[in-house]
């Protein structure tokens, strides 16, 4: 193995090759209750490797190309015929010598002669290959490490893809008779040193989207250079004696990044895609060298271990694997596909992705068969057939005559191993995300996504148990998501309490945001902001979760109680604290929103918080006996009815959301409730529905430890009874026209109660 220049490499490869006594000095040293990384699970690594090609394809997928091509298949042609060209064009250019600033695109044209040359086996195209390879080569081997973990790239998130490309070229290549053997061992000496860049000078070192793609580094050098110790580290990670932390491999980021509900650790729907992209190309190198990581039976990690990740995910036993990080999306989604784009998260729907191409191929899975032709037959092909065709990995990797396959929110399902789809409601206990849907065959149908889960990291957001609304084929109350990281407003608005549906205390971000001014804002030290599930129904009659946290403000609890019946949703939210707090509960939906009831103009913004100065068009609402009777109108006749009851003296503004240009016109609004103490009760009922607004009320009183409501619609009367009791149930009444109950159903609190993704030991 080469030796980095600011990391004593032969320091950790030491490490990996303890023996029995060191394994016991190393196990002497940690700490209680932390297992020595000694102890961690290790997959065997294939003693001799699969000769060239064996990265990203192997000589049977080039035979049954090359069948296809002979045979005149389209598809195959017209994609070959467009790396040819390409390459080509390259082949007339003089090699320029390669620095950061053109690296990419050489090693981007090496792969490209590579293809032709591996489609067509002409030799010019290998010869053009090997210069610009050893152009890449010269340039690897005198260029110095970034401090972001880059060599041939700034950063690890870079040198990925360059990785990948480099390394598909002299995988494709390396037969070739314009090589020789001095060439090989150049190249193969730059491949190590690119992939160490990643590896042992990335920052992100253990759980997170940097990892994957440093693994998409050493993983594509490694196979490629046939570096079994590099491959080694690549799959199951390595210890640094000097930094004294583990360097995950792909089996830890399955293990123990990936929670056993198959939430990725970052929480981010964003980032299950982003680096899907890199962990794909780790299982396909792997598997094509013998490592067959969709079916290994890899243990869970069930409790910290000497230099892991700081987070505190770790049952309950049993296999993990891959497919349930592929599987959790379907179940995060609202019916018709839209998703609560939580933290970090940019697309506001479930997508396709490349990587269910290999898990089809792998599993056989209907959900990935639907998916899979859904994409395809939504035109999406079609529109973009050149560039579809011409992708040397899609026609490599992408499944053929895949079926319908089939995927359905009212069937029960298990995600991963503590996932949960039951009655067309979803629990992620650990990832800390429920979903309940009304009805989970109707996108009109009203569904909620209460989000409680641990904080993470710097692409979570401040926004304990925030609530993300779905009804009439959209979301109606929806999550800021991410804006951008180049945008101001994405610290000054997106990553502010404020702007999503949940409460927020004396204008000030929940922890660890607070006053901080970085969009990277993260847990120091021994902090942890997390929430905990309190109850999960399913139920018949209606549908309901609680949680609570206090954990988001020091001396303050936040408990909030969702119940779904029908096309109503009912919101209870109980704040209490230690000491006086100004607390405000916004609600953010489509449209503009009005109000009945006597309304002041504000000529001036009043607030000065962070993401509250923001707001535009704002107005006062004086309260009238508690109850707020609001609306927020979009689409023509689409409209969201509020009922809201709030403790007296409570203010009431109504505002105008902020858009992403900075322009006027944003689609949104907010309901801002605003009382002072330290005690507080938001009641909110959400009706959505299309056309002229039908009968509601509300009502709301106290019955010794409960919180009793009451709903009057056209439809007929309910109550729910909510027990203050962290342990406390739910109770669900249909009323007759006299006021008699006509009809029950109970939530019960979770018998387990704690924090199920921490040790039963460690719960308080």
């Amino acid at each position: 193995m080469s030796k980095g220049p600011k990391l004593n490499l032969a320091a950790a490869v030491a490490g990996v090759a303890l023996g029995v006594a060191g394994m016991a000095a190393a196990s002497a040293e940690t700490k209680p209750g932390v297992a020595p990384w000694t102890s961690l699970y290790r997959v065997p690594i294939p003693k001799q490797l699969p000769p060239h090609p064996r990265v990203f394809c192997t000589e049977a997928d080039l035979a049954r190309v090359r069948a296809e091509l002979a045979r005149g298949e389209a598809r195959a042609t017209a994609c070959r015929d467009r790396i040819v060209a390409a390459a080509v064009n390259t082949v007339k250019r003089p090699v320029a010598e390669v620095s950061r600033k053109n690296s990419n695109w050489a090693a981007k044209q090496a792969a490209e002669l590579a293809q032709a040359y591996a489609l067509t086996g002409e030799e010019r195209y290998a010869g053009k290959a090997r210069e610009l390879l050893l152009a890449i080569s010269r340039a690897a081997m005198k260029l110095e490490y970034t401090r972001s973990g880059g060599l041939l790239r700034p950063d690890a998130l870079g040198e990925g893809p360059l990785a990948a490309n480099f390394a598909m070229a002299y995988d494709l290549t390396a037969n070739s008779p314009a090589m020789t053997a001095a060439d090989r061992e150049a190249i193969r000496a730059a491949l190590r040193r690119v992939g160490l860049a990643g590896h042992f000078l990335n920052p992100g070192f253990n759980s997170s989207n940097w990892r994957s793609w440093a693994l998409c580094a050493t993983a594509s050098c490694g196979f490629a250079a046939g570096d079994r110790e590099l491959i080694d580290e690549t799959i199951n990670g390595v210890w640094d004696p000097k930094r004294k932390c583990y360097f995950y491999g792909i089996v830890q980021q399955l293990t123990h990044s990936l929670f056993s509900d198959g939430i990725l650790w970052e929480r981010s729907l964003s980032y299950v895609y982003y680096g899907g992209s890199g962990l794909m190309a780790v299982m396909v190198a792997a598997r094509n060298s013998g490592i067959d990581l969709w079916h290994a039976e890899l243990p869970g990690i069930l409790g910290p271990f000497e230099g892991s990740a700081n987070h505190e995910e770790y049952g309950p036993p049993g296999p993990r694997s891959i497919k349930a990080m592929l599987d959790a999306p379907f179940y995060q989604a609202f019916p018709g596909g839209d998703v609560a784009p939580i933290g970090d998260t940019h697309p506001y729907s479930f997508r396709y992705h490349p990587i269910y191409e290999l898990a089809w191929r792998a599993y056989r899975d209907p959900l990935y068969a639907w998916l899979i032709t859904r994409h395809r037959s939504k035109g999406k092909v079609e529109k973009a057939r050149q560039y579809y065709e011409s992708d040397f990995w899609k026609l490599i990797h992408d499944a053929a005559d895949v079926p319908a396959g089939s995927y359905d929110l009212g069937r029960d399902a298990t995600i991963g191993l503590s996932g949960r789809h039951v009655n067309g409601c979803t629990l992620f206990p650990v990832g800390g995300f429920a979903i309940l849907r009304a009805d989970p065959s109707n996108p009109d149908a009203p569904a909620v996504h209460l989000s409680y889960g641990p904080y993470g990291n710097g692409h979570s957001h401040p926004d304990a148990l925030t609530i993300t609304v779905h009804a009439l084929g959209r979301t109606v109350c929806p999550d800021p998501g991410s804006w951008g990281y180049e945008n101001p407003m994405h610290l000054t608005w997106a990553r502010q309490t404020v702007a999503h549906n949940t409460v927020s205390l004396d204008e000030r971000a929940q922890e660890p945001q607070g006053l901080s001014e970085s969009i990277w804002a993260s847990e120091r030290g021994r902090q942890r902001v997390f929430g905990v599930l309190r109850l999960f129904h399913p139920g018949e009659r209606f549908k309901a979760v609680r949680a609570t946290c206090d954990t988001a403000y020091p001396g303050a609890q936040l408990d909030r109680t969702v119940c779904l019946t029908g096309d109503a949703l009912l919101d209870v939210v109980r704040v209490t604290a230690e000491t006086n707090r100004v607390m405000d509960l916004p609600l953010h939906a489509r449209g503009a929103v009005s109000a009945e009831g006597e309304i002041e103009e504000l000529p001036a913004n009043p607030f000065t918080g962070m993401g509250y100065t923001h707001f535009t068009q704002l107005r006062r609402l004086k309260v009238a006996n508690g109850v707020v009777r609001a609306v927020f109108q979009f689409k023509d006749d689409h409209r969201v009815d509020v009922r809201q009851s709030l403790p007296n003296g409570a203010e009431v503004f109504l505002a105008r959301d902020p858009s992403r240009d900075g322009k006027s016109g944003s689609p949104n609004s907010c309901l801002l409730a605003r009382c002072h103490g330290r005690t507080a009760a938001f009641v909110t009922l959400l009706v959505p529905q299309r056309g002229e607004p039908a009968a509601c009320n509300l009502a709301v009183r106290r019955s010794g430890d409960s919180l009793v409501v009451e709903v009057e619609r056209a439809a007929g009367a309910h109550r729910f009874i909510l027990a203050d009791a962290l342990d406390g149930a739910v109770r669900f009444e249909q009323l007759g026209r006299r006021g008699e109950v006509t009809a029950a159903e109970t939530a019960e609190a979770d018998a387990a109660g704690g924090l199920p993704w921490l040790p039963r030991a460690s719960a308080p």
